[in-house]
């Protein structure tokens, strides 16, 4: 009775690892897809704005299928899933400035205040947008010298 009480756990364990698998096989193959197409959709609103939604989108994807992945073994989704939370606040906090200028460019990208080859004032400086990248902005002054300056100060 023990053997196939045994055979029965085993076999329901490899049967729902084979499906988890298969969760983060097709999750994959989806993320890969909206991220194209997402990408594509997006692209009026300039190539770094495209790609860097269409990677949000395809990320959110890939660990919405590991969340089922994992509720498909049976495992606590709920301690996963404040486990993860946690780890994603601690990367937040101590990237603020990241997110922040990355933030901005999100705001640069979709407002277009200005764009490349614009003439432009920040402060004390102006001169012409160079590009408008993920954290920075590139500006040529009058003088010619390239001055970077942080995207959150277009906020």
């Amino acid at each position: 009775m023990k053997m196939a009480q045994t055979n029965l756990i085993l076999n329901d364990l490899l049967l729902r690892t084979v499906i988890a698998v298969a969760v983060l096989i097709i999750s994959y193959f989806i993320s890969r897809y909206i991220r194209a197409n997402l990408e594509r959709a997006l692209s009026k609103f300039g190539p770094n704005f495209a790609k860097k939604t269409a990677e949000v989108a395809r990320y959110f994807i890939l660990f919405m299928g590991a969340v089922i992945a994992v509720s498909v073994l049976s495992l606590d989704v709920m301690a996963i899933s404040i486990i993860t939370a946690a780890i994603l606040v601690f990367i937040l906090v101590s990237m603020r400035d990241l997110v922040l200028n990355l933030a901005a460019e999100f705001y640069l990208m979709t407002r277009r205040p200005f764009k490349e080859n614009d003439w432009i004032r920040i402060g004390e400086i102006e001169g012409t947008v160079k590009s408008i990248r993920g954290i920075d902005t590139e500006i040529i002054t009058y003088e010619g010298d390239l001055v970077i300056i942080p995207n959150a100060y277009f906020l």
